[in-house]
Order: C-alpha cells, then sequence, then structure tokens
C-alpha cells in the first residue's frame, strides 16, 4: 500500500495526470469534491473550503480564525481519504500534507505554451485572453503555497522525483512511476505505511481539535503524532492554556498518550501562581469568556478608530498636506500619449476622422469576440482596464496616466484627458 502525491510548480494540468497514473496502479484518485464534502459534514460552507482550497486568501482574512479551521478541516479530511492507503491526490490538496515518511512526492512540470494551447483548446480563449488566464493562475498558485507552507513555501515542492511531460509521454511517466512504486513498497512495508498514515490521521484530528475549541482556538502549536502518542510543542501563556489543551486533546479518539514536556511557558511566576490558584470549570469558563469579550470590544473599537481618522480626520489635519498626498498618489505612473482604438484595428485609425475610428472602434468591440479598447500610441497597443472609459474617448487622440501590467499588457489608468 502506498499514498502518491503530485506537486506542481504551476497551474500544470496534473489532474489528468494524476487519473492516469491512478489507472495504472489501480489506485483511488481522490478528488478536491470529495474531500470538500467530507469537510463540510461539521455544517461548515462548501462553497468557503472550496475558495480556501483553491484561492489565496487576500491579507485581512489570513489573520482569520475561520479560515484556518477550514485549512484544519480540509486537511483532516484529506488524511481520512487516503488513510486505507493505494490513493494519488494532486493539486493544492497535495501541499496540505507535511513530508513524512510513507507519503511519495513526484512533481510534474509543463511549458507555458503547452498550458497555453490547453486553456485556448478547453475554453476557446483567443491566445493573448489565455496567456492572461495561464498567468493569473500561476500567480494564485504561488501565492497560495506561500500562504500555506510559509516562508520556505518552494520545499513543499521539494520531491523523490522529477517528470518533464515536455519529454516524456505520459504513458512512460506512468510506467516508470509503477516500476518505482512496487520497489519502493516492498523495502517500506505495508504495515509500516499504515502505522504514518494512523500517526498522520491522528494528528489532524488533534488539530482540528483545537481549532475548534474557543480556550485553544487562538494558540500557535505544533502537533506530532508517532504510534498513537501527540507530543505537542510551543508556547503558553500560563498553566490554564496547558490545561485547556490537555483537556481538549484528550478527548480525541485514538489517543494512547499525551506529551506536554515540549510546552514552554511564556512566565514561570505567573505559571506558579496560576498552580497555586484554586480553580474550578466554572471560573476557567468564565474567564476565557471574559477575555474573548474583551478582545472582541478592543478590536471593534480600533476598527472605528481607524475609520474615523481615515474618513473624517485625515483631510481635515492640514489641506497643504491632503493636497501634496494627493498630488503624490495621482501623480503615480507613467504618461501615455496615443489614440483610443480597438485591439482588431490597432493602428489603422491614425489617418482615419474621428468620427469614423470611433465608430469603427465601438463597432469592433460590441460585434467581434474577445476585442477590447485600446491604446495605440504608434509603436505599441496597450489594452485598457477600465472599458468605459475606452468608449467614453473612442476614436480621440487622449493622453492617459497609469501603470501597465507587463504580463497582461494591461493599461490600468489614473486619469485620460483628449488631447
Amino acid at each position: 500500500m502506498s499514498v502518491i502525491v503530485i506537486v506542481s510548480d504551476s497551474s500544470s494540468n496534473d489532474r489528468e495526470f494524476a487519473r492516469s497514473l491512478a489507472d495504472r496502479l489501480g489506485y483511488s484518485c481522490v478528488q478536491p469534491e470529495v474531500v470538500i464534502g467530507r469537510a463540510a459534514a461539521r455544517s461548515f460552507s462548501q462553497e468557503e473550503l472550496r475558495e480556501t482550497l483553491e484561492k489565496p486568501p487576500i491579507v485581512w482574512q489570513r489573520f482569520l480564525h475561520r479560515t484556518r479551521i477550514h485549512l484544519a478541516m480540509l486537511r483532516a479530511a484529506l488524511v481520512e481519504e487516503i488513510r486505507p492507503g493505494n490513493a494519488i491526490c494532486y493539486g493544492n490538496l497535495g501541499l496540505l500534507l507535511p513530508r513524512i515518511e510513507g507519503l511519495l512526492r513526484i512533481r510534474v512540470d509543463q511549458s507555458q505554451e503547452t498550458r497555453c494551447a490547453s486553456v485556448r483548446e478547453r475554453l476557446k480563449l483567443p491566445p493573448a485572453e489565455a496567456t492572461a488566464w495561464v498567468r493569473k493562475r500561476d500567480r494564485d498558485a504561488r501565492r497560495w503555497r506561500r500562504w500555506v507552507c510559509g516562508p520556505d513555501y518552494d520545499g513543499g515542492l521539494c520531491s523523490a522525483f522529477s517528470f518533464d511531460l515536455e519529454s516524456i509521454r505520459v504513458e512512460q511517466a506512468c510506467d516508470a512511476i509503477a516500476v518505482i512504486v512496487r520497489a519502493r513498497a516492498d523495502d517500506f512495508g505495508g504495515l509500516k505505511q499504515l502505522a504514518v498514515l494512523e500517526d498522520l490521521a491522528l494528528s489532524s484530528r488533534v488539530e482540528v481539535a483545537l481549532a475548534l475549541d474557543r480556550a485553544t482556538a487562538h494558540l500557535e502549536l505544533g502537533i506530532q503524532a508517532e504510534s498513537g502518542c501527540i507530543r505537542v510543542q510551543g508556547r503558553l501563556r500560563g498553566v490554564d492554556e496547558l490545561e485547556n489543551v490537555r483537556r481538549v486533546v484528550e478527548k480525541v479518539e485514538g489517543l494512547a498518550e499525551l506529551n506536554l514536556d515540549e510546552v514552554r511557558l511564556s512566565s514561570d511566576e505567573l505559571a506558579a501562581f496560576a498552580a497555586l490558584r484554586p480553580r474550578t470549570r466554572a471560573g476557567d469558563a468564565e474567564a476565557h469568556s471574559g477575555l474573548n469579550r474583551w478582545l472582541i470590544w478592543a478590536s471593534t473599537a480600533a476598527v472605528l478608530v481607524l475609520a474615523i481618522i481615515y474618513y473624517a480626520a485625515l483631510p481635515r489635519i492640514s489641506p497643504t498636506l491632503s493636497n501634496a498626498l494627493f498630488r503624490q498618489v495621482t501623480t503615480v505612473g507613467q504618461t501615455f500619449a496615443g489614440i483610443i482604438t480597438d485591439t482588431r484595428c490597432a493602428g489603422s485609425h491614425a489617418g482615419m476622422p474621428e468620427a469614423a475610428s470611433a465608430g469603427c472602434a465601438r463597432r469592433c468591440v460590441k460585434t467581434e469576440r474577445g476585442v477590447k479598447f485600446a491604446l495605440y500610441d504608434g509603436k505599441a497597443m496597450y489594452v485598457l482596464a477600465d472599458q468605459a472609459g475606452g468608449d467614453k474617448f473612442a476614436g480621440r487622440r487622449v493622453a492617459v496616466i497609469g501603470t501597465v501590467d507587463k504580463e497582461t499588457n494591461t493599461l490600468t489608468a489614473t486619469s485620460i484627458r483628449s488631447m
């Protein structure tokens, strides 16, 4: 029995590769939809779980407790799916699993040209839009890996074997992996693999239990399992938090032993005081309830103060300062001069009257699929991010202040004026 994880450096077409390999080995291919459905069994929204698995969060979402619970639930559901062994997972699912003995990581790569051609065929997109689509998926994949794997996010892509699907056919890669899996199973042993998966399932259940309990949800702890023994690592503020961790973990199914020797207390004096003070369950609950209420009120007050400063106080502090800040913000970017045309006609509008040029551009954008308003400066053409502004100034010679995304060749304008 074995578990194979397919990882990729970009938005490669690893789904088809994983299915082909599963058919070749007779393994089950774990689908993201199945994992999301299992994780949603605790009354979680499938839409929220799918968004957590597929899209990188914005900055403020990374600190939300709910997002951390989503990751823990997805990891626990995935472990339950692969627990019987002889399974393959791919994509972002594979990066949820730690690098432990018993998991065979295989990396597959495809060139951007091949992926763009596949997207053009599958989604029926023009070449430029297909390239922009693939580049955006690659950026989101890198941001998601950095968020889940931490600073050493490239370590999540480290694998025992790597295959370039440009130089080897999928069938050949599957045959080579089949030989590796059989040899590895003989060396590693089925019972040992089963023990590794059982420990991984136990540690995932402990992480979920700690994330769902209000008294321990805010803690940043390392959880390791070995032969049914849970070892907790991290720093706590006092004995009260230590007792809450013990209470939550001891209720987890499958726990044989709990080791808290590696937990450090932030203050020995506080720990000694807390150890001597008599506590009851009602007192613990009241203390944590008061702490949670204080955090909620403090966070709400901070948000309100920042909102008042931003929307009311700052513009009235000093008109000179406000105007200087406004000029600094609005002058960021380059100035582009040219004619507003469309991506189909490009520079052919240069010699046309303004009315004819405007009519041609609007007609091409409205009737031709994939055609958009753009700025043509005589040498290069930039697609306008603000298509409504392009329609307003169609056919005119304009000066545009803005910035260009070099990857998508999109011009985001802060101001447009007729010349």
